[in-house]
């Protein structure tokens, strides 16, 4: 390979990174049903991203804000802006875990071919790894429900 090609893949490898990390930040900002659309729908979003497997998905939102509600200490919100939680979590005792529907639970079942169990399965073990959440009882909510527990 001569100084031109290298060069040139260089460049490529370079701009196609920046695209990456542009959709990845898309994805935190505006969610995944939107981002999804830039490129022509989920599957490609996951093509394009190189995400191969459920748990590598997780791992995008590995960075969000963990802050406690203003309402009850007990709840503990997980998101990149206020209003817009991925994950809430109730540490009263029995207390449930709510995971966004759109951005994470669909993303699993659809794209990942996830069952209910393997996906608390691996919400759970994401939650506890990253955020050091123990999961007791999980569910999802819709953006709209997770939007009302924000305060």
């Amino acid at each position: 390979m001569n100084l031109q090609e290298n060069i040139k893949r260089i460049l490529k490898e370079e701009i196609s990174n920046r695209g990456k990390d542009k959709l990845i930040h898309m994805i935190k900002e505006n969610g995944v049903e939107e981002t999804a659309k830039w490129v022509g729908g989920i599957y490609n979003l996951i093509k394009v991203l190189e995400i191969k497997t459920a748990t590598d998905y997780l791992h995008l939102f590995d960075d969000m804000d963990n802050v406690r509600s203003v309402e009850t200490d007990d709840w503990v919100l997980l998101r990149y802006k206020p209003g817009e939680n991925k994950v809430f979590h109730n540490n009263s005792f029995g207390g449930g875990t709510y995971i966004n529907y759109e951005d994470i639970w669909s993303v699993l079942k659809e794209v990942f071919a996830k069952d209910k169990t393997q996906i608390r399965f691996l919400i759970s073990r994401w939650l506890k790894s990253v955020y050091g959440i123990d999961v007791i009882r999980m569910t999802y909510m819709s953006k709209n429900q997770l939007t009302l527990r924000t305060l």
